[in-house]
């Protein structure tokens, strides 16, 4: 691993905030996850809530404002590393779901205490943990940049992917032009429409493959490929590999445990 975990901590401010931030020094990078209050972003006057995971790199202040006497906690984790790595972090993004936010904080404090627990082990938890919600939210903050129409379609095409579904049911149902909608599509997604879809009923046959017992021929018309031929010509040219060997790669506990 790149990176180097030097400390966790756990930070709860006076009323009124922190008197004065820190000011991140080369070769590290400082992470506040904010489990209590709110907060402003360094740089502008955003308030911040509880499941707020700030990135500080270097030359960057820590947060340290709040409104009015109110105060934040948060955990703090510092990592350094002699070759920095390749990563752009946004200077913050989001864990949704709370309680797993607050119990994953929990559990690394408690585990970077306990003498007997790896550190390295923990550190590319932590990192990893990080890594994940960190590509979370620029998935999600491109999804927000599309336009409410593109939205719209997308929405109608993952809950009708199942359906024999063309471009012009597509166009009639959002009464647009079959040509609109393909030339939307390539210029949000460089792709067509046509293939947006099989690119979401792939995903799901992937998902599908490895979670149920079901028949491949049963999976495949229930994401809509009335042809098991089709089906699997198509999930072979998408991953190289056939639907019945992607199951038994994945497929753990039903294929390798028993």
């Amino acid at each position: 691993m790149e990176t180097t975990l030097e400390w966790i901590g756990f930070y709860t401010s006076p009323p009124g905030g922190s008197k004065s931030p820190y000011v991140i020094r080369n070769k590290c990078i400082v992470f506040e996850l904010i489990t209590e209050g709110e907060v402003y972003c360094p740089e502008n006057d955003t308030l911040h809530g509880p499941g707020t995971i700030f990135a500080h790199t270097a030359g960057q202040k820590t947060v340290h404002q709040v409104e009015g006497k109110k105060h934040y906690s948060c955990m703090t984790a510092k990592f350094s590393w002699a070759t920095a790595p390749d990563i752009r972090w946004l200077r913050n993004f989001y864990w949704n779901d709370k309680s797993s936010f607050l119990q994953f904080i929990e559990e690394m404090i408690q585990a970077f205490h306990h003498e007997d627990i790896d550190k390295s082990v923990l550190q590319e938890l932590i990192w990893g943990q990080l890594r994940f919600r960190l590509e979370q939210e620029k998935l999600k903050r491109v999804e927000r940049a599309l336009p409410n129409r593109i939205h719209a379609i997308l929405n109608y095409i993952e809950k009708n992917h199942a359906k024999n579904l063309g471009i012009e049911t597509i166009a009639n149902e959002f009464d647009l032009s079959a040509s609109h909608i393909h030339n939307l599509f390539r210029d949000q997604f460089n792709k067509s429409p046509h293939q947006y879809l099989i690119d979401y009923r792939m995903r799901t046959a992937k998902y599908k493959l490895v979670t149920s017992n079901a028949p491949i021929k049963s999976l495949s018309q229930k994401i809509g490929y009335q042809s098991h031929e089709n089906f699997c010509r198509a999930f072979k040219k998408h991953f190289k590999v056939t639907a019945a060997a992607y199951r038994k790669q994945y497929k753990h506990f039903d294929t390798k445990l028993k």
